[in-house]
């Protein structure tokens, strides 16, 4: 496969719960010495890892009992992160750079 499309299934595979971020994390490992691949596999799984807390941070909220604002930004997060994800791969695919709106840099 080449780097565009290495690049866009990685993002791609955001959309696949649990199993993505391992995917993203494989075509990282694979391709450590392409720049294209490797910049953008981090991308994908720092956003991913900023999503897995988000929904940290909302369940805990439905736990202390606020349900009504859990379920509300429980949905937020879920669309937006389809939205964010589709975009992504859609500009990787068109051979452009995209960068999320949150950055979160544990993988560098």
């Amino acid at each position: 496969m080449n780097q565009k499309s290495l690049a866009t299934i990685a993002h791609a595979l955001g959309l696949l719960p649990y199993v993505g971020f391992i995917g993203i994390l494989l075509i990282y490992l694979n391709n450590q010495f392409d720049p294209v691949v490797s910049r953008e596999a981090k991308k994908s799984m720092n956003f991913q890892v900023v999503v897995l807390l988000l929904g940290l941070v909302v369940g805990l909220v439905g736990f202390i009992g606020l349900d009504s604002i859990s379920k509300l930004a429980g949905e937020i997060l879920y669309v937006g992160e389809i939205v964010l994800v589709l975009l992504a791969t859609l500009t990787t695919y068109l051979g452009k750079e995209f960068h999320y709106p949150v950055k979160f840099n544990l993988f560098r």
